[in-house]
Parts: structure tokens; C-alpha cells; sequence
């Protein structure tokens, strides 16, 4: 008779008792599959695990399957961290591994093999995943370092993308697209893990941070070796957790696609795994003076979260985030400088979802006070210091170990301190949807522009100029905004030249009193317009010609753009589409109100194009109206 009474010992003294009793030296005993069942259920039972692996969601034919697979997992994992000899493991995991060969070819002697075996007959579950695993135990008792997220990335392939595998295969899903998405969930899983255990690993000389996250935060593998809290080591962990994050993101569609039952299942892993990475922010990611655990109370309310899924019909969401205290900071103040913008697309941002809608906040923020280090009455040489540190503050934030402090001035008085509180939201908008920096700081060298205004020779010139102002920001908010992998690189950029080419024209009387000119010389010279003339209000020559010659050109590029919407999300769509119609309606002001450029106040949109664009944000998504 199998002695499934549980110890008073520890964890490890069970085992090994185990070990010892059931171990490759302990002779064949005779077990029944009742007794080799209850064997695996008094295993799952025992568990040490964030949350339990069989609930009462799961249908009842399929419980015992779930122990069965949890306890040969769980055997693998013991013989590989409980032993604490790597020769005597690589022993164990091998005669292991020959157990798990006698499922697909004899009658192997394991209570856990046998009730296994029945498992693999059942469903007709493949060894590959399986020996998968125990590969990835045995990596563990020789590899301790890892150089690059890739490297980590197959190492997870192994070692937790094929449980998620056999699920699936439990429950007869096993679609080439549900096993995608359900690798993602299972190596966020095991970052959450990961991320959880930094400290527990150092102790037995384990490091699952790659190499190349060290090197970005100025960490050593002395540093992470030494287990004390750093803020190196602090910043390091955000940028992990961070990660873990999105490839909870990237797999939370395999919940649309799963049997009620399964995906209410896979629903409290994610939330649990969450749960991990949200404990972690809440200690500032501190894992060192205390390792965090998600309480009692968070269990039960995700449980409640998983009954309302189970009965009651409503969409599931992936939850949002904890953000630690700096992030949320400095996305309210992101917020509030939108909002005291006044401008009139931050009321849009709210068609976007919670992460794209915080990202637009920090992007925004950044494009606007870009524009105001320049716009303003200081003296020239004033602006370009401050035009150069904002260059500098932007570099800096961008490859130093921690964004720069909430609210620590860097010098006193400075008045680039104010702008302190932008940077931990916008690394975190870089790094979350992968904008390159290089954008960001084209956008500056395009206003920098402004500072010393010199006419543009040509069209070239221009479309550069409208590249570095507009289309730069239009490339990072695709990016935001996209769905699919592709990214329209060129719509992007014709819809944000399109853009500027509207303000340009908006603007031209404007612009002539602070002696800008922006139209290209040569088509001055081919409309038979003298300069002087331009800036000072009253053109000569054939000047209509010339604006309905730019608003043509422009209405084209309007239209080349409005291909973007194609690779956005729903939502975003909603978005792009209201801002596309706002300026292309701007432009038709401005074709129909050629004789007013030059008045001011400058041309805007009638009260009736306002009416209907506040109209359009209140119509479904499914009215076509939207992308006319």
C-alpha cells in the first residue's frame, strides 16, 4: 500500500522519504491505477504553488488527468532541486526520463509513470513535450547564466511552454494559433516566477536575468550574487516585470478561443501571475527583504473574478497593471499637461484602451513641450541651451539604469526641472510599444528648425522639415496604436506630412508676422511671388494658384495616409480616424476660405464640422461614417 500521509517535515524530507521509498533503488512494488491515482492526487495536493492546478471549474473527467500531469511534474522539478548533488540529479532525471519511455512502450514501476500512462493512452499525448521538461531540469543542474532575452526565451520553451502544450491537448485544442498564444501566457508564467525568485536563485548560484538586461541598469553578476537591495537591481526588476507584462498581453486571445471551463482556468493563472508581478511593484521591487507572496485575500478575489467568468456573461478583460508610485506620478502630471494644453484631441485619447491611452499621455506631453522650449519669447541663444538640455535629458533617460527621480532637480532653479516628472512615463511608452528613440529625437532637430528660420529651396526641403515635426510623432503613435505586426511606414509618414502641410497653409499669416516662411522658394518663384511680399501679408503674383496647388498635393497625401487605420486596433481606429477627419476637414476650410489666410483670427473649423466630429465620436464603431 502507497503511504500518501503528508509529513510534519519539510518539503525536502518528504521527498527524499519518497525518494527513497519509489527511487530507481527501491525495487518494483505491485500498485494498482486507484492506488497510482490517489498517489498523484495527494501530490497535487500538497502543493507549494501561487494558485491550485485543478479547480472545481474543470470538468470531472478531466481532474485526474491534471494530477497525473502536476505530480510527474512535480517529481521532475524535486529530483532536480531537492537532491542537491547536480551528478546524483542528472542520475535521477535519466532514470526519470527511462519511466517516461516505459509509458509509450511497456509497464513502467512508478505509481506516478503508471497513473501517467493512462493519461498518455487516454489523449494520446506526445512524448516530445514531456522529455521537453526534463531536458530543461536537466539544463538547470549545468547552465546558470544566460547572455540574451533569446537565450532565456528557449530555455522558457522548454521549461513551461510545454505544460500549456498538454494542456491543450487535454482538452482537444491544440490549434497551431492556441499554442502560440498559450507559450506566451506559460513564459510569462515563468518570468513572473523568475522575477519572484531573484533572490531565492542567487542563493543556489542560479541567475535567469540575462546578461544583456544586466548591462542596460550598470549590474554585475557580483551585485545580483551579493542578494542585497539595490537601486540598480530595483531598476532591473521593473524593466523584468515589465516584460513579464506584455507576454501576458500578447497570449490573453487564447481566453476568446478556449472551452469556458478551460479558459476560466487559464484565466486565474494570468490573473495570478499578474498578481506576482503586482505584489512585486507594490514593494518597489524589493524582493530582497522579503520575498512577495499574493495573500489569501487577493487569492479569493481572483477566485470571485473566475465564478464571475464561469457564470456570469461577461467580456473578459485583462487586468490592468499596478503601476509602481513613479509611473503613476508622472502619468497624472503627463495627464494634466495634455489637459491644460487645451487641445482639442485630448478628449479622443479616451477612445483608446488604458495602456495606449497612458502612452499617448507621456507622447503627447513630450511632442508639446518640445514645441514650447521653442515657441516662446525668450532670447534665441536661451532657447537653444534649453533646446540642447532637453536633447541631453532625453539620451539620459533613455540608457540610464533608473529613470531620473520624480521631482529631484538636477541643478537648483533650473527651469528644466519642472519637466523632471515627463521622463519615467515616457521610457516606460518607448520600451512598452518598442518606439525607436531616434524619432524622439528628430522631432527636436525638426523644431530646432524654428529656432533659426531659414526658407526651404524646395519641396524636398520641406517634406524633410515636415517629416522631422509631424510625421516623427505620427510614426510613434502608430505604434501605439497598431494591431497587427505590420507597421505602414509610409502612410504614416504621408498622414503626418499631410498634417503639418494643413497647419502650414492654416497658418501663413501667422507665420509671416514672426518672419517665417515655410512655402518653398522655387514655388514662390513658379507662381511669380516675391518673398518680401509673403511675409509682409500681401502677396503678389498668382498666389491662390499656389495654395490650391499645395491643397491638391496635400489632399493627396490625406488620402495615401488613411491606409494606416488598416493595421490599428479597433479602438484605435476610432481615434486615428477622428483626427484624420479633423484635419482633412481643416484643409477644406482652407481651400474654401482662400481670401480669409490672411486675417486673422486664422481659419478654423465652422461650428457645424465641430458639431459633426463630436457627433462621430459618439457613434458605434460599426458605423461607417467613421472611415469615409
Amino acid at each position: 500500500m502507497l503511504q500518501t500521509a503528508t509529513s510534519t517535515t519539510s518539503e525536502r524530507s518528504f521527498f527524499l522519504r519518497e525518494l527513497s521509498n519509489y527511487g530507481p533503488g527501491a525495487g518494483r512494488k505491485t500498485t494498482t491505477i486507484p492506488t497510482a491515482h490517489r498517489y498523484c492526487r495527494m501530490w497535487a495536493r500538497r502543493q507549494d504553488e501561487n494558485f491550485s492546478v485543478v479547480t472545481w471549474f474543470l470538468p470531472r473527467r478531466l481532474r485526474q488527468d491534471f494530477y497525473n500531469l502536476y505530480a510527474f511534474c512535480r517529481w521532475a522539478d524535486n529530483l532536480a532541486d531537492e537532491v542537491h548533488d547536480a551528478n546524483n540529479s542528472l542520475n535521477l532525471l535519466q532514470w526519470w526520463e527511462s519511466e517516461l519511455t516505459k509509458c509509450y512502450q511497456s509497464k513502467p514501476s512508478h505509481p506516478i509513470m503508471l497513473a501517467l500512462q493512462s493519461t498518455i493512452q487516454k489523449h494520446a499525448l506526445p512524448i516530445q513535450p514531456l522529455q521537453d521538461l526534463l531536458d530543461a531540469f536537466r539544463q538547470d543542474q549545468s547552465v546558470f547564466r544566460y547572455d540574451s532575452q533569446a537565450e532565456l526565451a528557449e530555455y522558457c520553451q522548454r521549461s513551461a511552454n510545454p505544460v500549456g502544450r498538454l494542456i491543450l491537448q487535454l482538452a482537444g485544442v491544440a490549434t497551431a494559433e492556441n499554442v502560440a498564444l498559450s507559450d506566451q501566457i506559460c513564459t510569462g508564467l515563468q518570468l513572473a516566477n523568475f522575477c519572484q525568485d531573484l533572490s531565492r536563485d542567487a542563493d543556489l548560484g542560479r541567475i535567469y536575468a540575462p546578461r544583456s538586461l544586466w548591462t542596460s541598469f550598470s549590474v554585475t553578476e557580483e551585485l545580483i550574487l551579493a542578494n542585497k537591495v539595490d537601486p540598480r537591481l530595483q531598476a532591473m526588476l521593473r524593466r523584468w516585470v515589465s516584460l513579464a507584462r506584455e507576454h501576458f498581453r500578447l497570449g490573453w486571445p487564447l481566453l476568446h478561443q478556449l472551452p469556458t471551463w478551460l479558459a476560466v482556468d487559464v484565466e486565474l493563472f494570468v490573473r495570478g501571475g499578474m498578481s506576482i508581478l503586482d505584489e512585486i511593484t507594490r514593494a518597489d521591487f524589493d524582493v530582497w527583504s522579503k520575498r512577495p507572496t499574493v495573500s489569501s485575500s487577493t487569492k479569493f478575489r481572483i477566485l470571485l473574478g473566475g465564478m464571475r467568468s464561469r457564470y456570469v456573461n461577461r467580456p473578459r478583460q485583462l487586468p490592468p497593471p499596478l503601476e509602481d508610485k513613479q509611473l503613476s506620478q508622472s502619468i497624472r502630471w503627463c495627464q494634466q499637461q495634455c489637459l491644460s494644453s487645451q487641445s482639442s484631441f485630448y478628449s479622443s485619447f479616451s477612445l483608446l484602451e488604458y495602456r495606449r491611452r497612458k502612452a499617448m499621455y507621456a507622447l503627447y506631453a513630450f511632442a508639446r513641450i518640445t514645441d514650447d522650449l521653442v515657441d516662446n519669447d525668450r532670447p534665441i541663444p536661451e532657447r537653444q541651451q534649453a533646446l540642447a538640455k532637453w536633447r541631453l535629458n532625453l539620451a539620459q533617460a533613455m540608457t540610464e539604469p533608473a529613470s531620473p527621480k520624480v521631482g529631484a532637480p538636477s541643478q537648483r532653479n533650473d527651469p528644466m526641472d519642472e519637466y523632471q516628472l515627463l521622463w519615467p512615463a515616457l521610457v516606460h511608452c518607448v520600451r512598452e510599444f518598442d518606439i525607436p528613440v531616434s524619432w524622439l529625437e528628430q522631432l527636436i532637430d525638426g523644431v530646432a528648425v524654428d529656432l533659426c528660420p531659414k526658407p526651404f529651396l524646395d519641396w524636398e526641403e520641406l517634406l524633410d522639415y515636415c517629416y522631422r515635426v509631424a510625421s516623427t510623432v505620427g510614426l510613434a503613435c502608430t505604434h501605439i496604436w497598431r494591431e497587427s505586426a505590420a507597421m505602414p511606414y509610409q502612410a504614416a509618414i504621408d498622414c503626418g506630412i499631410a498634417f503639418q502641410l494643413t497647419n502650414i497653409l492654416r497658418d501663413v499669416a501667422e507665420d509671416a508676422q514672426r518672419g517665417r516662411l515655410y512655402i518653398p522658394l522655387r514655388e514662390l518663384a513658379r507662381f511669380n511671388i516675391s518673398s518680401e511680399a509673403w511675409l509682409s501679408g500681401r502677396p503678389d503674383g498668382n498666389w491662390q494658384d499656389l495654395v490650391a496647388s499645395m491643397v491638391d498635393r496635400t489632399a493627396g497625401l490625406f488620402q495615401s495616409g488613411w491606409h494606416t487605420k488598416h493595421a490599428l486596433s479597433r479602438r484605435s481606429q476610432r481615434m486615428f480616424s477622428l483626427i484624420w477627419h479633423n484635419y482633412r476637414s481643416l484643409l477644406h476650410q482652407v481651400h474654401q476660405n482662400t481670401n480669409r489666410l490672411w486675417q486673422l483670427p486664422k481659419v478654423q473649423l465652422s461650428l457645424k464640422q465641430r458639431g459633426y466630429l463630436a457627433y462621430l465620436r459618439t457613434m458605434p464603431l460599426s458605423d461607417k461614417r467613421w472611415f469615409r
